[in-house]
């Protein structure tokens, strides 16, 4: 006899396939039970050991093990992680998050970011990868994950060589017609609504003391240099001054006005009371 092929069970209904060569003694008695590496706190669990062949011949016995653990690779109860050149999905899964934080931090050369972008190009996925992407099981995207993305935004910009590579990248690209009516169909009923301080967008309107428009606090191609007038409920930019009654500003929410008591602020017919004066407190 050469060896023999065996199968380990344990009590919460786990196996485990192998094969051993014949040590002198019979196989169910020479006290081997394999050479696990991915569960060996298993095996400190209650276990037993059955065998099921023994052979004569080397690849014989090695060809059955591997046709014992493959129908099972996937297998969660299957304590088997590969077998010859196959490897379990779970097995490839801890491999490669191994290789990323081994590889993590270190740069690659000209050379090795060359040959990858060479494999890269004109690549296209198979309708079947797509669908596989697809399908595949995501972690839910919660309140706590979107604030700490924000969090880890806050205060980044872009550098001028990122913005014009941005540029460049969109320049002449137009998004198809089925996503710019899936765009319009979320934003359809909503509109820009202003206090004379801030704007905010809504599908309702949000009080007596806002108005419909936005109020532009940034400087864009269109608006450089512009100031802002207003005159009798009316509001428009201009470079220079128009004059003939116009005033510089926003147009203040009529009746209201801003009160303070050094700690906060609020929009007001008269004064809220003993504390408080005139005055909106400039933000931090």
């Amino acid at each position: 006899m050469e060896g023999y092929g065996y199968k380990i069970i344990f009590e919460d209904g786990c196996w485990y396939w192998g094969t051993s060569q014949y040590k002198g003694a019979p196989p169910e008695k020479d006290g081997y039970y394999g050479s696990p590496e991915t569960h060996i706190a298993k095996w400190e669990t209650p276990h037993s050991k059955i065998v099921l062949k023994v052979f004569y011949k080397e690849q014989t016995r090695l060809d059955y093990e591997e046709m014992c653990i493959r129908p099972d690779l996937n297998n969660p109860k299957c304590l088997n992680e590969h077998a010859g050149r196959a490897f379990s999905r779970e097995a490839c899964r801890t491999g490669g998050k191994t290789s990323a934080e081994k590889s993590r931090g270190v740069p690659r050369t000209p050379e090795v970011k060359d040959k990858i972008s060479k494999k890269n190009k004109g690549r296209k996925l198979t309708p079947e990868h797509i669908q596989k992407l697809r399908d595949a099981e995501r972690p839910p995207i919660t309140p706590e994950v979107i604030k700490k993305m924000i969090e880890s935004k806050k205060g980044y910009k872009h550098s001028e060589e990122t913005k014009r590579k941005i540029g460049s990248g969109n320049k002449g690209k137009k998004r198809p017609q089925e996503l710019r009516d899936r765009i319009a169909e979320t934003r359809k009923g909503v509109k820009w609504y202003n206090n004379g301080e801030e704007s905010i967008q809504a599908r309702e309107h949000p009080g007596e003391s806002w108005e419909e428009g936005r109020i532009i606090g940034w400087e864009t191609p269109r608006n450089t240099g512009m100031r802002w007038y207003h005159r009798g409920g009316e509001r428009k930019m201009f470079l220079e001054d128009p004059g003939d009654g116009w005033e510089q500003g926003m147009p203040r929410p009529k009746g209201k006005r801003y009160y303070n008591n050094g700690s906060e602020h609020i929009l007001a017919y008269e004064s809220p009371g003993s504390g408080w004066v005139l005055g909106r407190l400039s933000r931090k």
